[in-house]
């Protein structure tokens, strides 16, 4: 017997059901990508996105210097250097300041 296999929605290997439809979806509700995403994600987006950093600092240290120690350590120095890049830029291209 046959497989059935549901309609195409624009690009091969997709169906009518799949990413591209929701999206549509979306902006058809009068939602631009900012509120889209922090609806899709809601408050998980960014505790999702630091436990993936901690996942790969683990996986880049190598094997015998890896403990919980280690990974608090270089995830600090990241995230401060990450912080300090955000104020710097914030500075050169004039975002950040709520009274600017």
């Amino acid at each position: 017997m046959a497989e059935e296999r549901p309609e195409r929605a624009g690009f091969v290997g997709q169906s009518a059901t799949g990413p591209q439809d929701q999206m549509q979806v979306f902006g058809r509700s009068g939602q631009g990508p900012h509120e889209m995403m922090r609806a899709m994600e809601g408050p998980f987006g960014p505790d999702n996105a630091v436990r993936q950093a901690l996942t790969a600092i683990w996986r880049n240290l190598p094997a015998n210097d890896r403990s919980v120690e280690r990974i608090e350590q270089e995830a600090r120095r990241l995230f401060e250097r990450a912080l300090a890049a955000l104020r710097e830029d914030g500075e050169a291209f004039g975002f950040g300041d709520p009274q600017g």
